[in-house]
């Protein structure tokens, strides 16, 4: 995507407005042979940039992620539909950081001027924390100027990890973790704000492919 007017988004700060899953089938320490059919899903709420990155892939078949070539032998586009009643699960882990002007109001102690979320903190504060950020990037996005509102009802908390990301040559430590998030009576303003959740990814990085989630 060079030389479309997304060439630059990387370079971008803040929110680059999408994301995309892990390679499937397999798991992710599996080691893929040459030859193996494998899947991998983007997601983003830009209907203009899916459909420059299809017609990138049509032109240019060689799909480099991490250290790692493939040949793309064939894109589609495919539904993700929010409806009144839904269940969304990750794919890949939220990562959720928790500034530190917020940690009396959760009861963190730390040194750092922010903390990623872990379990021994206050659910509450990952909840809290997580729909402030879609609300954030839903404002961002469509210059609009929604109000801060809790946007999630039931939840299953499936585990937290450390991850170890590369960046600018540097490993990096974060935590994430798995959820998943059953809805139901959603309005159509709940609804097309969770779309574009879905779309762009849930929490912090989504760029680098976290936050990647599926509508179950």
């Amino acid at each position: 995507m060079k030389e479309t007017p997304y060439g630059l988004l990387h370079d971008k700060t803040g929110p680059k407005f999408f994301c995309f899953s892990n390679i499937f089938p397999g798991g992710q320490k599996e080691i893929i042979e040459e030859g193996q059919q494998k899947r991998l899903l983007i997601s983003s709420p830009s209907e203009t940039l899916l459909n420059v990155l299809v017609e990138s892939l049509h032109q240019n078949r060689e799909l480099n992620i991490g250290d790692m070539q493939f040949s793309c032998t064939s894109v589609q586009k495919l539904p993700s539909k929010i409806t009144s009643n839904c269940v969304i699960k990750t794919a890949t882990p939220i990562i959720i950081r928790i500034p530190q002007y917020r940690y009396a109001e959760y009861g963190i102690h730390s040194q750092y001027t922010y903390a990623f979320w872990k379990p021994e903190h206050d659910f509450n504060a990952f909840l809290k924390q997580l729909s402030e950020n879609i609300i954030k990037k839903y404002n961002e996005y469509h210059k609009a100027a929604l109000e801060d509102q809790p946007l999630f009802q039931q939840f299953m908390y499936d585990g937290s990890y450390p991850i170890h990301p590369v960046i600018d040559h540097q490993e990096q430590t974060f935590i994430g973790s798995y959820w998943k998030f059953v809805f139901s009576g959603l309005t159509k303003e709940q609804q097309t704000i969770l779309q574009f959740a879905v779309d762009c990814g849930f929490g912090e990085l989504n760029s680098m492919g976290f936050g990647f989630v599926n509508v179950v």
